[in-house]
């Protein structure tokens, strides 16, 4: 791994809090603030709160950090700050005793090496992933609104005004919010996209059939037997499976990280929040689902607008990119 790269990384484990962003450049803060939605600049001065209440050593460091990220590339920025963000909630789950372990360890070669022997002892603990492994389902589909539902409702998301948004926002997370953003797509003659009938029905059986998924779902079994549940809909768990299943066999065409990152920047904050707990290379699929299933090639994300715009992002080329090698992944 590049120095630099692994400089970053490993001052990333000294800090307790979630990353700020503190630029010197006074004019160039205000024009990023002014491009921001309402609820992003909330959440900023909220998390500058936070910051200002910490111990000036943090402080330095967070500056410190903050300033190394700023030399780079914005797109390999974003990956970086990515790595934060998932670091952070990861950090929050940890048991006081860790945390405390965790802060009394000095060197930063002994801190990465306590979190890399933590995240293996959770991979290990997790037995969704060796119960589905012969399915090929990615364990990061699980528990999540399915990806033609979603994108769905981000097609709507993406027409709304700023006062439209606010209610959307006001509604209880999850599926209420979904199915609004849906009706509301559906009101404006939105297209949507849909699951195939005919490969759900085959996927969902095909799943049925395996009996390592019933030690994950059985109280899905037993409604099944005692009901005769309908099998195939938004009811049924073993959909999202079936999805994960199908955009395996139906991959979506390759995006550029230039696209990618701009896309992700674009999605509203309560989606974006889903991503941060999902290993990199399961958060990079979704958002490849999702991209393709709303910019069908040939269309593209609309460039950004304003100032900033990354020349890596002009130049991008479409094939998915992947960050440099990291110690460890979050």
């Amino acid at each position: 791994m590049p120095r630099n790269a692994r400089h970053v990384l490993l001052a990333a484990v000294l800090l307790v809090a979630g990353p700020v962003s503190v630029n010197a450049e006074e004019e160039s803060n205000w024009k990023r603030l002014e491009s921001m939605p309402r609820e992003q600049r909330v959440y900023l001065s909220e998390r500058l709160e936070q910051f200002e209440a910490l111990p000036s050593d943090n402080r330095t460091g967070i500056r410190a950090l903050d300033a190394e990220i700023a030399k780079l590339d914005p797109l390999v920025q974003a990956r970086y700050r990515a790595v934060l963000r998932r670091y952070h909630v990861w950090l929050s789950g940890l048991t006081d005793a860790q945390k405390t372990q965790l802060a009394s360890v000095e060197s930063l070669d002994a801190k990465l090496a306590l979190v890399d022997k933590w995240r293996k002892a959770e991979r290990l603990a997790n037995n969704r992933p060796k119960l589905l492994a012969d399915l090929g389902v990615y364990p990061g589909d699980l528990g999540t609104i399915p990806p033609f539902e979603m994108a769905n409702a981000l097609k709507a998301w993406f027409q709304l005004d700023p006062k439209e948004r606010a209610r959307i926002e006001a509604l209880t997370p999850g599926r209420p919010r979904i199915a609004e953003l849906i009706r509301v797509g559906a009101v404006k003659g939105i297209k949507r996209t849909r699951f195939p009938l005919a490969e759900e029905e085959a996927l969902v059986k095909r799943i049925e059939a395996n009996e390592s998924v019933k030690h994950v779902f059985p109280n899905y079994y037993r409604k099944m037997d005692e009901s005769k549940a309908k099998r195939v809909g938004m009811n049924n768990p073993l959909h999202t499976l079936a999805e994960s299943l199908y955009f395996i066999d139906h991959p979506p065409a390759p995006v550029a990280l230039a696209h990618l990152v701009q896309f992700e920047a674009d999605l509203p904050s309560w989606f974006r929040a889903s991503l941060d707990p999902l290993p990199p290379e399961d958060a990079r699929r979704r958002l490849a689902i999702l991209y393709r299933q709303i910019y069908e090639p040939p269309a593209e994300i609309p460039p950004p607008k304003g100032p900033g715009v990354s020349k890596t992002a002009e130049r991008a080329k479409p094939a998915v990119a992947k960050p440099s090698g990291t110690a460890v992944e979050f």
